[in-house]
């Protein structure tokens, strides 16, 4: 939905120089270490980062938290050589472009793993490196990327994805149709590896959806560069002798007498490694290891992941607020603006008197030096640019906010969850959702508070209103009704906009539509989903009707999603004839693009295959599932991990 809008924005900008306007044969990356750098070569350029300037060597005087960040590298990458392998055969295979998505849950080791890769891809001449959400923006402002050229074997990784949803649509649209593709021989690899929590490849909706999921040819050239169709799920540590070396090495790192009891030395603690929840996350296993320092081993495996986290952040707290008071500044204002530096990603050094200045009048410290504030700010939360650092990692980032503005189940931070929204709303609404992912789900409702101020300030903000959907987990049980909610927000906002401007906003409430029915029918709302799926139909065959290529695959989504709802309403030959409707659809798709559109069709034949069962149509049920286990087959042949369990499926029915 959103990177439609943005694609539509885009189109209404004047065009970049094309290649063929400049001077000299080609554009360069170029490869800086460190943050704040600049080096322009030439037309257009790509800054790539391996943040040398936040390893634990390159800070003044490193903290606990510091030890923690996957950037810093504070300790050796352990227990992760099969998916080093997998990640090198896939940098290095033949395909000229490529693109793989990689999700974990926090504390899981996705950005940690990325640079070590980076750092063994350096080694060995590639371009390698991290590619920043600021400098993806600035990199796509500069030129058309279906004209970029590089000089050297590149990967870039790009950390939370879905923050840059929307730029990434951009840019891998103009790459998919980039002239590496067709001379490969003349172009060194590219690939881009994207990193998230959670992507979900089934879902109407989130950021996957925005990135890989338009309907058009150019959405299914998009998809043709992804080198698997599914995301990689990097597996929690499994081996207990890589669980114990993490710990054992932050142990070391911090120069602590407390030793990792060996194998069977200890049968507590082999017991508590194997049944921790958290047991096979680096983080986790890390805060651990910090917090047992202080005590010891039997104090600490007994905590929630959420209290290992709590812990550390109420140490960071009481750190900062220390060094304010000995400062001359008050403990709680330290503290305060601890959050709202954390819940705005970091304070620029040039805006942090501003900030300052508002939350020193919000919070009645008047008294308080705006100077003497910051330069103790920018000491206590030392970042090597000069800005106001967040408290990183995440979970500790989000342990902050929930210690400083959870208070009231999270109503006493709306307040400042609303300031810091309107001047760093992108920033805002990421930390909000990845608190809701890491703590609304485990019963801390004030990430929920704070989701719900968002949601109301997006009523008069459809920008915002859709970069929260489009950050919002699509399946997640505990924040199923506020998607719900938004979602129909944003409906009954384009319905509106339809009337100013029908080819720009009808395509966007057809989607939000068709997202809208999937949570009702989720909800057990079957009458309401069928109403709304019904009026996205009627939208894309309209749509369909001008413009074929571009919103046939949409309105095929719209009538199997109708068929589910028919089904679940009890009304089977009507499920039936809206399926074999979408099946057409996707059968004259699938003939044009058939790497794109064979996964939808053979799940649209085996619903159909159901449909027909039901009916007593036997002899036509088993012809369609036939069909659908047929191109099962193929694609598990040559993806097996994402298709064998469709085709199982497709056999078992």
């Amino acid at each position: 939905m959103l990177g439609k809008l943005l694609r539509w924005f885009r189109a209404k900008q004047p065009k970049p120089l094309q290649q063929s306007e400049l001077e000299g044969e080609g554009n360069v990356v170029v490869q800086v270490v460190g943050d704040g750098n600049s080096v322009a070569v030439g037309y257009s350029y790509l800054r790539l980062t391996r943040f040398v300037n936040r390893r634990l060597a390159a800070l003044p005087e490193p903290t606990e938290t510091d030890l923690l960040q996957a950037h810093a590298r504070s300790i050796d990458l352990l227990g992760r050589e099969a998916e080093l392998s997998d990640l090198w055969n896939w940098l290095t295979d033949a395909r000229p472009i490529s693109v793989r998505v990689m999700t974990g849950s926090a504390g899981r080791g996705k950005t940690r793993l990325a640079l070590e890769v980076c750092e063994q891809a350096a080694a060995k001449g590639w371009r390698a490196g991290f590619l920043t959400g600021p400098e993806l923006k600035r990199f796509l402002a500069q030129q058309n990327a279906a004209e970029w050229g590089w000089n050297a074997p590149t990967l870039a990784v790009i950390d939370y994805a879905a923050t840059g949803a929307v730029e990434l649509s951009a840019w891998l649209r103009e790459l998919s149709d980039h002239r590496a593709l067709t001379r490969p021989v003349d172009t060194p690899p590219l690939r881009l590896l994207l990193l998230e929590r959670q992507a979900d490849p089934a879902a109407a909706g989130g950021w996957w959806h925005t990135v890989f999921g338009g309907g058009d040819s150019t959405g299914a050239a998009v998809r043709r560069l992804l080198d698997r169709p599914e995301p990689m799920a990097l597996p929690a540590l499994a081996s207990d002798d890589a669980r114990r070396a993490v710990m054992a090495g932050l142990l070391r790192k911090i120069g602590s007498e407390l030793v990792v009891p060996a194998a069977k030395a200890d049968a507590y603690l082999d017991d508590r490694l194997s049944m921790l929840t958290w047991g096979g996350e680096p983080l986790f296993l890390m805060m651990a290891a910090l917090l047992a320092a202080k005590s010891d081993f039997a104090a600490v495996l007994g905590l929630s992941r959420d209290d290992l986290a709590l812990r550390v952040a109420d140490r960071e707290l009481e750190r900062v607020a220390q060094l304010a008071e000995a400062r001359g500044v008050a403990g709680g204002f330290a503290r305060h603006m601890t959050a709202v530096a954390t819940l705005r990603q970091g304070i620029a050094a040039d805006n942090a008197l501003a900030v300052i200045g508002d939350e020193r009048e919000a919070q009645g410290h008047d008294g308080i030096d705006r100077a003497i504030a910051k330069a103790v700010l920018e000491e206590a939360l030392y970042h090597p640019d000069g800005r106001i650092a967040a408290v990183a990692p995440d979970m500790v980032g989000e342990a902050v906010l929930l210690r400083v503005l959870g208070g009231r189940e999270g109503l006493d931070g709306v307040a400042a969850v609303d300031r810091a929204a309107l001047t760093a709303r992108t920033e805002v609404v990421a930390v909000v959702i990845r608190s809701c992912q890491d703590y609304a789900i485990h019963g801390h409702a004030a990430p929920l508070a704070w989701l719900d101020a968002l949601g109301a300030s997006a009523l008069q903000d459809l920008p915002m209103l859709l970069q929260l959907l489009n950050a919002l987990p699509q399946h997640s049980l505990t924040l199923r009704e506020r998607t719900w909610h938004l979602t129909a927000t944003a409906a009954t906002t384009l319905r509106t906009l339809t009337t100013d401007d029908a080819e720009t906003y009808r395509p966007l409430l057809a989607t939000a539509l068709n997202n809208m029915s999937n949570f009702l029918s989720a909800l057990g709302r079957h009458d309401d989903a069928l109403a709304a799926v019904e009026e996205a139909a009627d939208l894309c065959r309209e749509l369909a009707a001008r413009h074929p290529d571009a919103f046939r695959p949409d309105l095929a989504m719209a009538l199997n999603n109708m068929s589910s709802i028919l089904s679940a309403l009890g009304r089977r030959d009507d499920a039936l004839a809206a399926v074999e409707q979408a099946a057409d659809l996707y059968r004259e798709l699938a003939a044009r693009h058939p790497d794109a559109f064979r996964p939808d069709l053979a799940m649209v034949l085996n619903n159909m295959s159901t449909f027909l069962s039901a009916l007593g149509r036997h002899d036509d049920a088993l012809a369609a599932v036939e069909e659908a286990a047929d191109l099962y087959r193929e694609l598990a042949a040559r993806h097996p991990d994402a298709f064998r369990p469709d085709l199982a499926m497709a056999l078992n029915n």
